[in-house]
């Protein structure tokens, strides 16, 4: 079966196609009910993330509300509504992170066709949506690196991933501390066939994870303090 013309592919490079390339055989379709399986298990393991993830919110905010119902001191009120506030932002937070996760994992490389973007120019309007709370927070966050760097995949997934890394650097680094946002080019894994690669990079100067836990921070919901 020949191939399709390059032009009809966004990521396609102008490298002419292998022999290889133009034999290898199409993957087999998964069996009915190994699919069936895979998709039910999927759908429980998100069920139980969710769950666990949101129940201290939710405590939290049915908690302040009953104290705030109670509450006759103005000022104490405020404190137990800026409380709910916050409560609720975090479980909103989850949220979007819960159906960020179960989008990632219903995806498949025919549903999801990479795409050609701007990894640097993601990088900074990720960037600049979290400078007022950097702000607020009393942290310096910023952007350095290529002004421009083509990359192919998906822009969408991609902006989630960002948004995920300078949320937790800007959880886990002290006041006046400094993260920093970048795009630069690396050294290409082993086999690519591009003279370089592009890295994306989200650094700080918080306490960084331990060398004993660095093969758990892959792990879903992982965190190096059990509280």
């Amino acid at each position: 079966m020949n191939s399709p013309p390059l032009g009809n592919n966004p990521c396609a490079n102008n490298t002419p196609a292998t022999a290889a390339t133009h034999a290898a055989p199409a993957a087999a379709a998964p069996a009915t009910d190994e699919h069936a399986r895979q998709q039910i298990d999927t759908e429980k393991r998100f069920l139980n993330d969710a769950t666990h993830q949101l129940r201290t919110p939710l405590a939290g905010i049915i908690s302040q509300a009953e104290l705030a119902l109670q509450e006759t001191d103005t000022a104490k009120l405020h404190q137990r509504i800026e409380k709910i506030l916050a409560a609720a932002q975090r479980g909103s937070h989850l949220v979007r992170q819960m159906l960020a996760l179960a989008r990632s994992e219903a995806q498949t490389p025919a549903s999801t066709p990479a795409e050609r973007y701007d990894l640097a120019q993601l990088a900074r309007e990720v960037a600049r949506e979290w400078i007022p709370k950097s702000l607020a927070l009393h942290k310096d966050l910023g952007y350095e690196g290529l002004d421009a760097a083509i990359v192919c995949g998906n822009r969408f997934m991609m902006r989630e991933a960002i948004h995920n890394l300078i949320d937790n650097a800007l959880s886990y680094t002290p006041a006046n501390g400094i993260i920093t946002v970048s795009v630069k080019h690396g050294t290409p894994a082993a086999g690519a066939n591009t003279p370089d690669a592009i890295v994306l990079e989200v650094a700080d100067n918080g306490p960084g994870v331990p060398a004993e836990h660095l093969e758990h921070v892959f792990q879903r919901f992982w965190r190096a303090d059990e509280q």
